[in-house]
């Protein structure tokens, strides 16, 4: 999801660079040990999200092939679900189309 982004051009590596940097290596460590490596996967989950009863918003680039199975499994999975694919938008899709997606969120909370 880094490389797909920074491979847009020098502001975005440099911008994902100066992202990490500025991050502890323990703080990552720890993250990566007690959050990312315990969580469930999102389709263990699926009990739990046909049970939320909320205005939900799925989104995801068409860029981030890593997140375009579990995006539309939980779109489809959450009763109400809206999905929102983002033609060309990489994992970042705030900062790919930052314009665009403030005003969907916007326009999605206020509703």
């Amino acid at each position: 999801m880094f490389a797909d982004y920074g491979s847009q051009g020098p502001r975005q590596r440099e911008f994902l660079h100066d992202l990490v940097m500025a991050q502890s290596s323990h703080g990552i460590a720890l993250t990566a040990r007690h959050a990312l490596a315990t969580r469930k996967p999102v389709y263990a989950l699926e009990s739990e999200m046909k049970a939320l009863r909320m205005p939900t918003l799925v989104a995801y680039g068409t860029r981030d092939e890593a997140c375009v199975q579990s995006s539309e499994f939980m779109a489809a999975t959450i009763p109400g679900a809206r999905l929102w694919r983002v033609p060309g938008a990489t994992h970042f899709i705030n900062l790919d189309e930052p314009d665009l997606f403030n005003s969907t969120v916007l326009d999605f909370l206020s509703r």
